[in-house]
């Protein structure tokens, strides 16, 4: 901590700054924790239709001509602000899709933007994992040790209610999808905070 506190008035670059904190706040545990009063927790996003365009749609961030040029996807307009928010808040960010693009595509997707994600879980690495488990989820949460996973989809809240998972659903005009993440976050960790 006194290492980030030296950096934040040296003007040292906030991407240089986001990965010193990941890597000098990691413990090596995938659980939940309590510091300074705030519930830290380790927090899932889905990518296609929630933070990547597709069948459904919604405003997107600013690509560069550079982005454009690699063809990165677009991401939804907020998610930058929101990943930033979330970790400066000490909580862990996982991509979780159904998606068989690989880690280090998302990863640079993710990088182009300036912002990471601790663990991504595409569908191999889904597959791999749950493997001869009898729940028959498109996604399961629990088995990577993540307290909460935000979706667009409708099915996944029933699948989270039947299996215990939490969920926050995402609809595709909401505007004001960041407040309602950050809403959904507060209002599961003051049911969970002991």
């Amino acid at each position: 901590m006194q290492v980030l506190l030296l950096f934040e008035s040296s003007g040292v670059s906030n991407i240089f700054k986001s990965i010193l904190y990941e890597c000098c706040s990691y413990s090596g545990t995938l659980t939940s924790k309590t510091i300074s009063n705030t519930y830290i927790m380790t927090i899932s996003f889905d990518l296609d239709d929630l933070l990547i365009p597709g069948v459904k749609t919604f405003v997107t961030e600013r690509r560069t001509w550079l982005q454009r040029l690699l063809g990165i996807e677009q991401i939804r307009y907020g998610a930058i602000d929101l990943f930033r928010e979330l970790q400066r808040q000490g909580h862990s960010i996982f991509i979780y899709t159904t998606s068989f693009r690989s880690t280090s595509k998302i990863r640079l997707m993710l990088f182009s933007y300036r912002i990471s994600a601790k663990k991504i879980i595409n569908q191999s690495l889904h597959e791999r994992v749950l493997r001869g488990d009898r729940k028959r989820t498109s996604k399961f949460p629990p088995a990577f040790g993540i307290d909460i996973h935000v979706d667009d989809s409708a099915g996944l809240k029933i699948e989270g209610e039947r299996y215990n998972f939490a969920t926050i659903i995402i609809a595709e005009d909401d505007d004001k999808w960041k407040e309602t993440v950050l809403a959904g976050l507060k209002s599961y960790s003051g049911q969970h905070h002991v």
